[in-house]
C-alpha cells in the first residue's frame, strides 16, 4: 500500500470528523439560546418572582425604565440581590414565595420606622423598595 492509496481514506475520515464538528456546533448554536429561554438565569427568575409578588413595584420599575432612570451602582444585579437578601439569587429562590414576601414587607416596615426613605414625586419609598425597583430595572446582561 502506497501513501497515495492511504490518502483517500484519511481524507474521508477528516471530512467525517469536520462534518460532525460542524453539526455539533450547529446544534449548540440552536440549543443554547433555547435553553436560556426555557430556563433563565437565577437573577432573571428572581426578578420575575418579585414582580409577581410586588406588581406595584414592577409597574414603577417599568415607568422608571421608560423614563431612562439608571439605578444606583450601575444596576449590578448580584450586588443588589446581596444588599437586599444577604445571599445569592439561587438561595433566595429556594425560599417559598410567602416567606420571601413577608421578609421584604418586614424590611420595608423597618425602613419606614428608621426613616430610611426617599421622596420621589411626592411619594415616599423605603430603601428596600428602591433596591427592589433598581433590581427590576437592572439590565439582564
Amino acid at each position: 500500500m502506497t501513501a497515495r492509496d492511504a490518502a483517500p481514506g484519511a481524507s474521508r475520515r477528516r471530512a467525517v470528523v469536520l462534518g460532525a464538528a460542524a453539526l455539533a456546533a450547529g446544534v449548540a448554536a440552536i440549543a443554547i439560546p433555547a435553553y436560556r429561554r426555557l430556563w433563565p438565569a437565577p437573577a432573571d427568575r428572581l426578578v420575575r418572582r418579585l414582580s409577581q409578588l410586588f406588581p406595584e413595584l414592577a409597574d414603577a420599575a417599568g415607568a422608571m425604565r421608560h423614563a431612562g432612570w439608571a439605578p444606583a451602582g450601575g444596576g449590578d444585579r448580584a450586588a443588589l440581590i446581596g444588599a437586599l437578601f444577604g445571599m445569592d439569587a439561587e438561595a433566595v429562590l429556594a425560599q417559598p414565595p410567602p416567606a420571601l414576601a413577608d421578609a421584604l414587607d418586614r424590611a420595608v416596615a423597618r425602613d419606614f420606622a428608621e426613616a430610611r426613605l426617599a421622596g420621589i414625586d411626592g411619594w415616599y419609598l423605603a430603601e428596600t423598595e428602591l433596591r427592589l425597583i433598581a433590581l427590576m430595572t437592572a439590565s439582564t446582561a
